[in-house]
C-alpha cells in the first residue's frame, strides 16, 4: 500500500462513512497476451467525467420550479424535524421527478 487517507466527512457521499483514499502499487505484474492480440494505444479512447463546456446547458436543462420546490420541502422538513416515512418518501419522488 502506497497510502492510505481517511477523507473529511461529506453528507453528499454517505450519512455515516467517511471517504477512505488509498494507492496500491504493484511491483510485478503478469500479463498473459496472445501472440494474436495487438494493442494499440492510438485506438484507445479516454471519456471525461465532465465535460465543463456543457456546463450551461447542463444547468438550463433543469426546470427550476420542481427544484425551489423540493428546496421548499426540505426547508419545512428541517424546521418541523418530524420526519415521518411519507415525508421522505415525497421527497424522494420529488427528487426523481425533476426535469
Amino acid at each position: 500500500m502506497k497510502s492510505f487517507e481517511i477523507l473529511d466527512f461529506d453528507p453528499i457521499l454517505s450519512d455515516v462513512y467517511c471517504p477512505l483514499s488509498f494507492d496500491i502499487f504493484v511491483e510485478e505484474t503478469v500479463c498473459n497476451v496472445n501472440e494474436n492480440d495487438i494493442v494499440n494505444s492510438q485506438t484507445q479512447t479516454i471519456k471525461p467525467v465532465w465535460n465543463s463546456n456543457m456546463f450551461d446547458i447542463f444547468k438550463t436543462s433543469f426546470n427550476n420550479e420542481d427544484i425551489d420546490t423540493l428546496f421548499s420541502e426540505l426547508d419545512d422538513l428541517s424546521e418541523t424535524r418530524f420526519y415521518l416515512d411519507e415525508n421522505i418518501n415525497n421527497i424522494t419522488k420529488s427528487v426523481s421527478n425533476i426535469t
